[in-house]
């Protein structure tokens, strides 16, 4: 489903996060980071997606993305991830408060331009996709029990605003089509109506 406001659907962990049009809004302060999680949904395995833009892309701006298998604030998952300072897709973890990258790639963001995060956990396995492509995966063994689903922000000198809209926590990435006529078809898009996957009617993707 997609949550769209705060009120009893979100628990704050840190910082100072806003509601404006149904939208989610964050500006970290200086050095620091921030969190906000789904309300009543600890999961070890599961699907997170939503859409993020950021105020400033490059120098004096920082990384936000979705956090998975996470606690208050101190260990998780971040998947989902745009380094908007170092212009890159990232997959990281944060344990006891310090954050590494597991892996991540050169990705050029525009300011103020929407992009939808879209991040997969099951198991050791971790994937991510930003518009439905440039796919990331690795495998970590840190963070293995259950943890809340939510957004993550960081800045260097608080100066740049993160958005968030659209966003949602699935359990499962599989999906069943049921009832369709013999010998039909169907495909998966993505938000630009590019064609994620398909398969035949009566199988399982």
């Amino acid at each position: 489903s997609t949550v769209t406001t705060t009120g009893g659907l979100w628990v704050v962990d840190s910082g100072s996060w806003s509601l404006s049009s149904n939208q989610l809004i964050v500006s970290p302060s200086s050095a620091s980071t921030v969190q906000i999680h789904a309300d009543g949904q600890s999961q070890t395995n599961g699907v997170i997606e939503f859409k993020m833009k950021s105020s400033a892309v490059g120098a004096n701006t920082g990384n936000a993305g979705g956090a998975v298998r996470a606690d208050g604030g101190d260990n998780r998952y971040q998947l989902g991830s745009g380094d908007f300072l170092n212009q890159r897709e990232v997959i990281g973890k944060r344990i006891s408060g310090s954050f590494s990258p597991l892996t991540s790639s050169s990705l050029t963001f525009s300011a103020d331009t929407y992009y939808q995060f879209r991040g997969v956990i099951s198991g050791t396995s971790l994937q991510s996709w930003i518009n439905g492509a440039n796919a990331l995966s690795t495998t970590d063994s840190a963070l293995s029990g259950s943890g809340f689903g939510g957004l993550t922000a960081s800045s260097t000198n608080g100066s740049v605003t993160f958005t968030y809209d659209n966003f949602a926590w699935y359990t499962t990435s599989t999906i069943t089509v049921s009832n369709l006529p013999v010998g039909g078809s169907w495909a998966v898009r993505s938000s630009t109506s590019t064609i994620i996957s398909g398969c035949k009617t009566g199988s399982t993707w």
